[in-house]
């Protein structure tokens, strides 16, 4: 699909996700939408997309473990972009609450479904009440040999516990080899760790 988007829509209790967006969709938009109580807020495999001005709360148990949910790979998000496809991207301006990681990007499991370039530019976003802030997540079949691109600047991320639900660990969490990015303004409290 070409040019889609999802914009001023509510979404509630989606065990999956609020709004998504699979590979193979190319210049989508996702703005101004409500998303509550969904494992992943926005999970976005689509090319050269904007993703911006959305509310974002999960509030789900951050235990939850099933596919693209475990927590040792990022457990809950904001905005999960996946399977290496989500590239030439922003994620800008969005408000995004109550997840174990806010911003998450993540491989798929398969060795195809990598992501191996860029650029995907995160952007003033609001993230708090989360026990990571941003993080990338690749799997084995990922060795990292081309740049990544990815540009981080201007957002505010707090750790924070809904009734201790979500431990403070770390605001920015690159796993992996992940080369060329750019951190910048950013503001992070309350984290055991920056990177």
């Amino acid at each position: 699909s070409y040019g889609c988007y999802v914009k001023n829509c509510t979404s509630e209790n989606a065990r999956w996700a609020g709004i998504n967006v699979n590979s193979g969709s190319y210049d989508t938009t996702l703005s101004g939408n409500r998303i509550t109580g969904c494992a992943h807020g926005i999970m976005h495999g689509g090319r050269k997309s904007l993703i911006a001005d959305n509310e974002i709360r999960g509030g789900l148990p951050s235990a939850l473990s099933y596919y693209y949910v475990k927590p040792n790979e990022g457990g809950t998000s904001g905005i999960m972009l996946f399977e290496g496809y989500a590239v030439e991207s922003v994620v800008k301006n969005n408000i995004i609450s109550e997840v174990t990681t806010g911003i998450l990007i993540r491989d798929g499991y398969e060795d195809t479904n990598i992501f191996e370039i860029g650029p995907i530019s995160i952007l003033e976003n609001t993230i708090f009440d989360v026990s990571n802030g941003i993080m990338t997540h690749r799997n084995s079949h990922n060795t990292g040999t081309t740049k990544f691109e990815l540009t981080i600047s201007g957002n505010k991320i707090t750790a924070g516990a809904r009734n201790g639900e979500y431990r403070p660990a770390t605001a920015f969490w690159f796993s992996g080899d992940v080369s060329d990015i750019l951190i910048e303004n950013n503001t992070a409290t309350g984290f055991l760790k920056l990177s």
